[in-house]
């Protein structure tokens, strides 16, 4: 009687992570569960939670004796999901397919027959066809490989091809899978371009062959619209821990990424070998880098929150014809440092340690014995649990709901994770062409309310955000600007400081207009006679309360002043950080839109509301402008107060007609159209006062009224240099 023979161990393993329902998923499983070739395994490792699926799977593993099923969680993310069948799979070459997807099973027969002919590793890539709707199929585009190439070779006849990178679809040897998914375990920047650099690394150890059979892609259309792309790409960058908006720099980040990886161990030959594909590969890049910058990506690019040195130094690489692999490295590593520090130097400390060889140490490059390099699928980012020093942004809805996606994709990147978003006004608002509920899912399980407040007006809607807030601070944003990266994370230091604080920056304003603007504060002894402190300033709740909150008489621009001027009134003082961290928006949809009159008579009861921050002077022009309001501001008015400027001067000195002159223009000069006149004779006697910057203020607003006006033109030309 004949020995029984021991079944043969499988040659490929078929992977199956499955998260979609049975209706999805079951055609693809079903038909490989099927398959009868004894060298094949299939595994499915399932996380849907779909009992009706998980029923289905209980009987096809009993009559398909090569199906292996794993059941997860149905909370297991992708990548954990994935692993648990990567992990025992026991053939020699892997074959990984989505759930759903379409698997021609000659292509199982194929690979293997092409596989048993060699007695060296392959790759074995299928026929890719993209589905794109109503029963139309698209294939993709084929390289044909050289006979025998340099493996350079290969991944530059790739590159330039300028189709889809193919091998997340093919057969590969598990060895290589394996070294590869142990450099994306480590890896900080996890999630972006993965696919490219597997390309190229399997093609830089095996030659690759082609199946005629295969597989049968599902909604790939997308991915041929440069809007979708991009849409993906963002993503990717937020499921990643960066903002949207970073999307901008993608090809930056694309050419840094793959030129690290292709400079590392994971790679034969040595490094000056690997320089003129590394060389080829920036130019492609930064080529293109340079051309969504200026065109697709234009207005992403320049409205992007980071610093105005960054985008100059951007610039400046856009001038060049070549790049180098330093270069563009100490950039990026520059604007990630900016967007989130911690993961820049993750980065670049996993890009040293992949790129220096170990003594007496042979094979792949191994992160797990890197000294401080975490974990990313165990040892995730921590997310901190103190909820103590939560902060609590109150957006208000207006005018930009339309931008609402931007705003919160610039809180929800911030570098201080500590916070809740909570945003008030009215959500069914005709100004967006998406509801709230769309936006928002675009942030699931973010910490993001809504409280509808149509029908109340804008100082009541934000002291109702406030009144339902958790947090121990509150920011006040408006939808349609946005935050630098490390706003919450640089002010919030200054309020843990000093607990009578109001942290607040400059500000870079973008839209139509773009200027640059620095925010001093009131200062000390003074009037307060310029706008103490930008609307979107961090402060502790418990000053609110003692403030009274936004005052509901005020119009919107001066309910933020009025707020300010009432928590100076108890003893709270602003701290300034000398950089933008807040992006304001400009366009025709003004924040305060009110007439020269209103203007004045809101400036009045800001003072009559805060009697003792004012001079009796200040005091007696505010209720005589709300007893009796003057007319537009013509020539008589206007040589009126010339007149009695004059008059000071003569009597008490030209200090004395400063603060005349600086009275009215504060009370009138938006009612005026001759207060350029006003702001001229100001700068005069701040001249003679020998304050040349004070000087130059007066002139250029004079300028900014009458941009004709030539002695403000000469004037300021004759002042000294600061």
């Amino acid at each position: 009687m004949a020995e029984a023979q021991e079944p043969r161990k499988p040659l490929l393993s078929v992977l199956v992570p499955s998260h979609r329902n049975c209706l999805e998923a079951m055609p693809i499983i079903s038909r490989l569960a099927a398959l009868r070739n004894e060298r094949v395994e299939v595994l499915v490792a399932d996380n849907s939670g779909d009992p009706h699926k998980q029923k289905v799977l209980d009987i096809l593993l009993g009559i398909a004796p090569r199906l292996k099923v794993v059941k997860n969680p149905d909370h297991l993310p992708p990548h954990e999901n994935y692993k648990t069948i990567i992990d025992i799979a026991s053939g020699d070459y892997i074959l990984a397919c989505a759930d759903d997807d379409y698997l021609d099973p000659d292509f199982i027969d194929a690979a293997i027959k092409l596989i048993m002919g060699v007695e060296h590793e392959i790759c074995v890539m299928p026929a890719l066809y993209q589905y794109i709707g109503q029963g139309q199929l698209y294939p993709t585009q084929r390289i044909q490989e050289p006979a025998a190439p340099e493996w350079t070779h290969r991944v530059i006849g790739h590159f330039e091809s300028k189709i889809m990178p193919v091998l997340t679809y093919s057969v590969v040897p598990k060895r290589l899978l394996a070294a590869f998914l142990n450099y994306q375990r480590y890896h900080p920047m996890i999630g972006s371009f993965l696919d490219w650099s597997f390309e190229y690394f399997a093609r830089a150890w095996c030659p690759c062959f082609y199946a005629d059979n295969g597989f049968y892609l599902y909604d790939s259309q997308r991915w041929m619209n440069i809007d979708s792309a991009t849409e993906a790409d963002g993503r990717q960058y937020r499921n990643g821990g960066l903002p949207f908006w970073f999307v901008a720099f993608h090809k930056l980040h694309w050419a840094v990424e793959l030129s690290s990886f292709l400079y590392s161990g994971y790679f034969p030959g040595t490094p000056q070998e690997r320089e003129p594909l590394i060389k080829a590969l920036i130019a492609q890049n930064m080529g293109l880098f340079r051309y969504e910058s200026c065109l697709s990506k234009r207005e992403r690019f320049e409205s992007a929150p980071v610093s105005a040195g960054i985008k100059r130094e951007i610039m400046t690489l856009f001038l060049q014809s070549e790049w180098s692999y330093p270069e563009i490295l100490a950039i990026f590593l520059r604007l990630l440092g900016e967007v989130a520090p911690g993961k820049a130097l993750r980065y670049e400390k996993f890009i040293h340690a992949i790129q220096t060889p170990r003594p007496g140490y042979t094979g792949f490059p191994d992160p797990a014995a890197i000294d401080g390099v975490s974990d990313n699928y165990l040892c995730p980012e921590a997310k901190p649990q103190d909820r103590e020093n939560l902060i609590s942004i109150v957006v208000s809805l207006g005018p930009y709901t339309d931008k609402l996606l931007e705003t919160l994709d610039s809180l929800v990147g911030q570098t201080c994770t500590d916070w809740e978003i909570i945003l008030v006004g009215d959500p069914g608002s005709k100004d967006t062409d998406h509801s709230i509920d769309e936006v928002l899912a675009y942030f699931p399980g973010r910490a993001i309310r809504v409280i509808a407040t149509a029908g109340l007006g804008w100082s009541e809607s934000r002291n109702a955000g406030i009144q339902a807030a958790l947090g121990k601070y509150i920011l006040p944003v408006n939808c349609g600007d946005k935050l630098h990266p490390r706003a919450l994370e640089k002010l919030s230091g200054l309020l843990q400081a000093e607990p009578f604080a109001i942290a607040y920056s400059d500000i870079q304003e973008f839209g139509t207009a773009s200027r640059y603007i620095e925010t001093w504060g009131p200062s000390a002894g003074n009037p307060p006679l310029t706008h103490p402190y930008p609307y979107c300033a961090l402060y502790r709740r418990e000053m609110w309360a003692t403030a009274g909150g936004y005052n509901l008489d005020m119009a919107q621009d001066y309910a933020d002043w009025d707020f300010w001027l009432s928590c100076a009134g108890h003893g709270y003082r602003g701290r300034h950080l000398p950089e933008a961290l807040l992006f304001r928006r400009t366009g025709e949809a003004d924040r305060v839109a009110g007439s020269p009159q209103r203007e004045t008579e809101s400036r009045a009861r800001l003072v009559l509301n805060h009697r003792a921050l004012y001079d009796p002077s200040m005091l007696a022009q505010a209720e005589a402008l709300l007893a009796e309001p003057p007319s537009q501001g013509g020539k008589q008015e206007v040589l009126a107060v010339i007149a009695e400027a004059e008059r000071l001067t003569a009597t008490e000195g030209l200090a004395a007609a400063v603060a005349h002159y600086r009275r009215w223009l504060w009370f009138r000069s938006a009612a005026s159209p001759l207060a350029y006149a006003v702001q001229f004779n100001l700068g005069v006697a701040l001249q003679q006062l020998d304050d040349p910057a004070g000087a130059a203020r007066a002139y250029r607003q004079a300028l900014e009224n009458n941009p004709g006006f030539a002695p403000a033109r000469n004037n300021l030309a004759l002042l000294p240099a600061p």
